[in-house]
């Protein structure tokens, strides 16, 4: 995260929604959700963004960034190259087989 004060609209069913829930809340991440066949409230985000214009600090004490470390770039690449090792693991008993 960039450490700045977050507005976010996404679908209530997305993984972003609850994600966003368990790092922060008010003031310093908002997040105007909707549902299936209703578009987001224009008014919603107006409120939302005309609150963060009033207050655009970062409040540390409403911010928990190790909420989000199972979804950061380094846990992600490190389960990719499990998988990718996985497979080439597979690939290589295939061929040591085929011999």
């Amino acid at each position: 995260m960039a450490r700045r004060p977050l507005l976010a609209v996404f679908h209530q069913s997305s993984s972003v929604t609850a994600i966003l829930r368990s790092v922060g809340r008010s003031p310093s991440a908002r997040l105007v959700t909707f549902a299936d066949g209703q578009p987001p409230s224009v008014d919603a985000i107006y409120a939302e963004l005309a609150a963060l214009v009033r207050r655009p600090a970062l409040d540390a004490s409403s911010f928990d960034l190790r909420a989000i470390e199972p979804y950061s770039a380094r846990v992600l690449a490190s389960t990719l190259a499990g998988v990718l090792d996985s497979i080439a693991a597979t690939d290589v008993n295939r061929v040591a087989r085929a011999v």
